[in-house]
């Protein structure tokens, strides 16, 4: 016979045997039961477990047979998830069928935070593990430039695009910003030994701009940034910032020209003119006069004495430099030269000498004439002639002038001729001297009547019958210390 086989929960069936029954009906058949093998598995469902090295670490795969303790392994971890449990209680044996437990997770929230550092502020950031993040603008600081981020003293490249799995403080990095200053002079140029920064930052202490300086120019002040028009008091305060540019601003200046008198004989008046530095302007025609003088030229005189020449009708500019300032030519004379003109009066040759107005003439020395007496040079109808003491005479006259020769006769002797033979001789300090005779008529003075003979030495009584045929005849005698010899 076949003895059945009990079917038992959790074990297997064994084979059916066949026996034979004894005799005596006391046969025993034994059949014996196994436990049934299960796997009871635990996945970490994209977590993992601790696992030894080279083995899977998603998934432990427990085996055992019905009715074995079930040991739970350690919880499986994932990141930016919290390990809940599993899906299901674990039993506490193995029941009679493979078991898989899940793990079950709740994501984490994460929390990202900016520190600026006086920057602009950043909100914080939260957000679940993995969610995605839009990365913030990087903050602005006034007078800095933002550099990077750091955390814990580290520099941080770029800020996650994801949450991860832990929360972060970011602190912002900063870099002083430098600004540039730029400076159009127009022209000009600082005084020696100043200047004005270049440079600066927003920490920089608050600086006044130094003025410039054109020579011929008056300084109005600066335009540029953050100036409404201009302004001779420019600051820049500390905290400010970005790149500034000045431009100096310049008003031309104007002075006056005059014309002042010189030279004690000048006379006459010019109006001033008022010019502008850069201006040229011609020098007007002199309108002073000079007693005996003719305008040579222009002349200025500095402090030091030194004078400077213009001459006349030049152009001229930039006389001065000094606004409202003023420049005083004074004309330069120059004497004239006059011919001084001595006239003997005798039909000799007459002496010229050229001579500057002002300056000394000589004398000639004393002509002599016989039978006059030198008395001196006079001008033409002067009573009195010049004093001879000196030999020398200041020009005064602005013009050629003659001085005339003054003559005195010496004294004369009268004699009447007899009508027979007469000699004449006239002699002066034992010598034989020139001497005038003429006869006239008593009758009639005029000097149409009268002739001339002038000679030396004696005269024969054939060379008188000339002056014998007037009747009466006179002989008038010039000279010396004449003798008549009848």
């Amino acid at each position: 016979m076949t003895p059945e086989v009990m079917k038992y929960k959790g074990f297997e069936e064994p084979k059916t045997e066949k026996v034979t029954i004894s005799g005596d009906g006391q046969t025993t058949v034994k059949y014996y039961y196994k436990r049934k093998v299960h796997t009871v598995t635990f996945d970490a469902d994209s977590g993992t477990f601790a696992a030894e090295k080279g083995e899977d670490d998603s998934k432990i795969v427990v085996t055992g047979r019905y009715g074995a303790n079930i040991t739970v392994p350690k919880a499986p971890t994932r990141t930016g998830y919290q390990f809940l449990g599993w899906d299901e209680d674990v039993e506490m044996t193995i029941p009679d069928k493979d078991l898989t437990y899940k793990a079950q997770w709740l994501k984490m929230e994460y929390t990202l935070q900016f520190k600026t550092g006086g920057g602009t502020t950043i909100e914080p950031i939260k957000g679940n593990y993995g969610d995605k993040i839009n990365a913030p603008e990087n903050p602005t600081r006034k007078g800095y430039i933002f550099k990077n981020w750091s955390e814990n003293g580290k520099k941080v490249d770029n800020l996650p695009t994801t949450m991860p799995a832990e929360s972060h403080i970011y602190t912002a990095i900063w870099e002083r910003a430098t600004y540039q200053i730029a400076y159009d002079l127009n022209g000009g140029s600082m005084k020696s030994g100043e200047k004005n920064p270049t440079t600066y930052n927003v920490d920089t202490t608050v600086f006044k701009l130094k003025n410039p300086v054109r020579a011929g120019y008056t300084f109005t002040g600066w335009s540029g940034t953050q100036i409404t028009g201009v302004s001779d008091n420019v600051s820049v305060k500390q905290g400010s910032t970005d790149n500034r540019s000045y431009k100096a601003n310049w008003r031309e200046n104007t002075y006056q020209i005059t014309f002042i008198l010189s030279g004690t004989e000048a006379k006459g008046s010019m109006a001033a003119k008022t010019v502008n530095y850069t201006e040229n302007v011609t020098l007007p025609k002199c309108g002073f006069t000079c007693k005996g003088h003719s305008f040579k030229r222009w002349y200025t005189v500095d402090k030091k004495g030194k004078k400077t020449y213009y001459s006349d009708r030049q152009k001229v500019s930039k006389l001065t430099d000094v606004n409202g300032g003023v420049v005083t030519l004074y004309p330069e004379w120059e004497a004239n030269v006059y011919n001084v003109t001595f006239d003997y009066g005798d039909g000799r040759a007459k002496t010229v000498r050229k001579t500057k107005y002002g300056d000394k003439y000589q004398f000639p020395s004393d002509p002599t004439r016989y039978g006059w007496e030198f008395k001196g040079w006079k001008k033409e109808g002067a009573n009195t002639a010049f004093d001879m003491s000196t030999r020398e005479l200041q020009l005064q006259d602005a013009k050629n002038i003659t001085l005339y020769a003054s003559w005195k006769a010496n004294s004369y002797y009268l004699y009447k001729p007899s009508d027979y033979e007469n000699t004449y001789r006239v002699d002066d300090d034992g010598k034989t001297a020139k001497f005038t005779f003429y006869s006239r008529r008593k009758s009639d003075e005029s000097a149409d009547n009268r002739r001339y003979w002038t000679g030396s030495g004696s005269l024969s009584y054939e060379y008188d019958q000339s002056f014998l045929r007037c009747n009466p005849p006179e002989l008038l005698i010039y000279g010396g210390y004449g003798a008549v010899q009848d």
